[in-house]
């Protein structure tokens, strides 16, 4: 998302400002270039099978990380100065009396946000400091998305100052306490002692494309204004949050270690009872093959444990927890609810500084659940331990669960089968035999309408979970979903790691090397099954891979000064120094105000080419930009019994995008774009590439393309064409004549810059500006 974010950032300024006659400085384009390649470089390396999969050694671990929070910190400490740009216009027409304007800005972004740590908001410690919160929108639509912030203060003043936007539109917020962090006795004199313990959620509603938003908070103090009324919370056992998309109700009582026990999607009627508790496996550490890095084995449970403890399985479920609902005025723009889990000495480490816990959330105008985690450090006791987030419904799925392909199509799998070959360990390991990798969701569904007594009750229901990591999913039963969030192993598989799986954990509050802490989310949807299901997870993943970058602007020092190791995207810049953007409504740039792209395309790329690879142009007269379009569904993907045909193709059908929207008109020039389709790594031209065709000696296939079939038919072939045998056999033997196929495309450059995407297709093209 870092990447991605300051690709589009930087180019859209680049656009903009040259449109409008002042290039960007050139400080700001040695920075920027600079920390793409270095985000690039590390993220290249990241892409190492071993990296993805998580099965490098430990050292080699610590140092991708390194290598990525290095490249972190430059890309960042490069989106300050555009952000620092924004600020100071601002400043500069609303400066701050009778104080006059510091000639600096300083900008902080907050790594340890997931743990309410932020160096960027301390300055509301004090009563009338105030604090600007810049965000920029890298998505290619609109959209509504929550913003937590850890503040320090409670009665916190909202305003926001993005031009364009009518401070008479109020900005949702509420300001609660959090459960999370404990009091001040607690957390003195360790690096707790930074943890803000409120925090601030922002609901930013139709965030425009590829745009800005500056959000000022001030501390007004304890009486400067009226608090908002507190819902009042009863003494049934029963507990509700309720918005107009979804209603959760929770038991008290929190019986098997659920205390969510039934979801409703208010807008279709829909509703599921339902279990989610926290369970974990002992790992296999026995004769033969081992639980490691590469291989999930569970260690079958005796009929000891089975009587001792509460099992699924062979999974033990973490039973004493406790439901807490997180308190917020009655306006506020979200609803939450905290259930912790009272794991025993054997699972963790420190439960009460870092208790295991689910949060749920629904937001108003948001059409999912967020279920934030939180798990570790885990024992490294007697056993290897394998923690996995437990769904159970009263969904009829049977045997049947769907799990996306490396994000993109939905793959149906059956439980203790494959196509090709039977599952190793079905009788010693039945759980582990039926494990897929997620990177991106979910889901189960009725295939059927079942004839109940309501109207919607007889509709089929999908239960999807979005991810925000890749993580490992089965469902071993009708109605289940569970998912592997944290493992701590002692023995290493034998599989080439060479060391167990310890992870000792690094960073803030981990130094002791005690275990890793696993925070993350979960993004739950109730819907009908076919196209409305099809669309809101693709939407719920792009929201999560296009989070905002978002950075903080202190407007009032003060003279605690915060870890250092936080502030690391400080970037200083004179507030004389003249503004070189474009003028802006609203935040957005002038000429992507009207960009539209179908619901159903992907800005996948939008970058400067840094390197021209096709040669085309000199690089001193052309400006090269990278676009790469996705059509983000797959065939049959909407597909449900009852869905109209027309309903699939919305989704499914083909979709145009005009490649010239994304430029300012004054530097398309009469002529217009000239555009080149690229391979997908945008480094040859479409025109150029010749596939190989492997010949086969029984292949009876037909000729097409290039020379296919078997050799007999190439060489008689050759023969008619050359009168020949032998020079049809040195053509035959010839790699430039036999085994590659005329170019894919004959024209080296598109007609028109509007492009259509079919289902699942992806496109790269290079435009020469």
């Amino acid at each position: 998302a870092l990447l991605k974010s300051l690709e589009k950032m930087y180019l859209s300024e680049a656009l903009a400002a040259r449109a409008k006659g002042t290039p960007l400085p050139k400080g700001a384009r040695v920075a920027t270039e600079s920390a793409l390649f270095s985000l690039r470089e590390a993220l290249g390396i990241a892409q190492h099978h071993d990296a993805v999969s998580g099965t490098e050694k430990q050292a080699v671990n610590d140092d991708y990380t390194y290598r990525l929070a290095e490249a972190a910190q430059e890309a960042h400490r490069a989106a300050g100065f555009f952000f620092a740009d924004r600020i100071a216009d601002l400043l500069r027409a609303n400066p701050a009396p009778p104080t006059p304007i510091e000639p600096t800005i300083e900008l902080t972004h907050c790594p340890y946000a997931n743990i309410s740590v932020c160096a960027g908001t301390h300055a509301l410690s004090e009563v009338g400091g105030s604090v600007i919160v810049a965000a920029f929108n890298q998505h290619e639509h609109a959209k509504d998305t929550i913003l937590d912030v850890p503040v320090p203060a409670e009665n916190i003043r909202v305003e926001d100052k993005t031009p364009g936007v009518s401070p008479s539109v109020p900005t949702a917020f509420s300001v609660s306490r959090n459960p999370l962090v404990g009091d001040e006795e607690e957390r003195a004199g360790t690096w707790r002692e930074g943890q803000k313990p409120y925090t601030l959620t922002l609901k930013l509603s139709d965030l425009p494309a590829l745009s800005y938003r500056l959000i000022q908070l001030t501390n007004m103090g304890e009486n400067a204004e009226e608090k908002g009324e507190e819902e009042k919370e009863g003494e049934e056992e029963k507990m509700l949050l309720e918005t107009s998309e979804y209603r959760l109700e929770f038991d008290k009582g929190c019986d098997k270690g659920s205390c969510l026990k039934k979801v409703t999607n208010k807008k279709s009627g829909l509703s599921m009872e339902v279990s989610h508790s926290f369970a974990y496996y002992k790992a296999f550490e026995g004769e033969g093959q081992k639980s490691g890095a590469y291989i999930f084995k569970e260690q079958p449970l005796t009929e000891d444990e089975k009587g001792k403890e509460e099992t699924e399985g062979n999974k033990i479920v973490l039973t004493k927890t406790q439901v807490v609902k997180v308190k917020a005025p009655l306006n506020a723009p979200c609803q939450e609810a905290m259930v912790f889990f009272d794991a025993p000495e054997s699972l963790s480490k420190d439960p009460q500084a870092w208790p295991a816990f689910h949060a749920y959330r629904i937001c108003e105008g948001i059409p999912r659940i967020q279920v934030r985690w939180g798990v570790g450090p885990l024992n490294d006791d007697d056993v290897g331990k394998e923690v996995v987030s437990l769904w159970k419904t009263d969904i009829e799925s049977g045997d049947l669960f769907s799990t996306d392909s490396n994000g993109l199509q939905m793959i149906e799998r059956k439980r203790f089968h494959r196509p090709d070959f039977s599952p190793v360990w079905q009788e010693e390991a039945p759980s582990s035999s039926n494990y897929f990798p997620v990177n991106s969701a979910v889901f189960i569904e009725e295939k059927e309408k079942k004839e109940k007594k309501g109207a919607n009750e007889s509709k089929p229901r999908r239960l999807t979970v979005v991810t925000d990591r890749s993580q490992g999913a089965a469902s071993l039963e009708s109605g289940q979903i569970e998912l592997m969030v944290h493992r701590r192993l002692r023995k290493d598989d034998s599989r080439g790691v060479g060391e167990p799986l310890e992870e000792p954990g690094m960073g803030l509050g981990q130094e002791d090397g005690s275990g890793l802490r696993v925070r993350g989310s979960f993004f739950v949807l109730l819907e009908e099954p076919g196209p409305k299901s099809a669309f809101l997870q693709r939407m719920t993943e792009q929201s999560v891979v296009n989070s905002l970058l978002v950075q903080y602007s202190p407007q009032k020092k003060t003279e605690t000064a915060e870890a250092s190791e936080e502030a690391v995207a400080v970037e200083r810049r004179l507030l004389s120094t003249p503004s070189f953007h474009s003028s802006q409504s609203g935040g957005s740039f002038t000429h992507l105000q009207d960009l539209k792209v179908s619901p159903n395309l992907k800005l996948l790329t939008f970058a400067p080419l840094l390197t021209n690879f096709l040669e085309e142009r000199p690089k001193s007269e052309y400006q090269h930009v990278l676009v790469r379009l996705q059509h983000l569904f797959g065939k049959n993907e909407a597909l449900s019994s009852g869905v109209s045909e027309e309903d699939i193709q919305a989704l499914e059908g083909p979709a145009d995008f005009d490649l010239a929207s994304l430029f300012p008109p004054s530097l398309i020039g009469e002529s217009g774009l000239e555009v080149v389709e690229t391979a997908l790594s945008g480094t040859v031209a479409l025109s150029e590439i010749r596939r190989i065709e492997w010949l086969r000696e029984t292949c009876e296939a037909p000729r097409v393309g290039g020379l296919r079939g078997s050799r007999e038919k190439a060489e008689a072939s050759e023969v008619a064409e050359n009168g020949s045998s032998a020079s049809a056999s040195a053509a035959a033997k010839s790699p430039a004549n036999f085994y590659r196929t005329p170019p894919v495309h004959e024209a080296p450059r598109l007609g028109s810059t509007t492009v259509t995407l079919k289902a699942a297709e992806i496109r790269t093209f290079v435009v020469f500006i």
